[in-house]
């Protein structure tokens, strides 16, 4: 009676091989974190990455002292075209380009800068 689900299933675990998707989200993420990781360091503001690359999470310690420069800088990423949020880690899909990946490095860059700058 589970027959149809289970095509599915299978069909999907192809395609998933077939296009090396697992692959191709790693390999984003991965890029994502480490220029971003870069972006940060040089910054000095206190934020971590948490989770695989395929689910990065940007993490503000003592987030309740911090709280001014979580809002500025979602924000000002939200201003720039690019959704994460504060409180879960966000997702690379196999839709992702590499271009989606660095329109998004760039969004960071621009939100440390505006968060440093204490929203001017």
């Amino acid at each position: 009676s589970n027959s149809l689900g289970m095509v599915a299933a299978l069909k999907t675990i192809e395609i998933i091989e077939r296009d090396s998707v697992i692959k191709h989200i790693w390999n984003l993420g991965s890029k994502l974190i480490d220029e971003v990781r870069a972006i940060i360091n040089e910054s000095g503001l206190p934020i971590e990455i948490h989770g695989p690359p395929p689910m990065p999470f940007f993490y503000f310690k003592n987030k309740a002292e911090n709280q001014k420069m979580v809002n500025l800088f979602y924000t000002a990423l939200i201003r720039h075209g690019v959704l994460m949020s504060p409180h879960h880690h966000s997702y690379i899909s196999f839709r992702h380009s590499n271009d989606d990946i660095m329109y998004t490095i760039t969004a960071v860059k621009k939100a440390v800068e505006f968060t440093k700058n204490g929203g001017f």
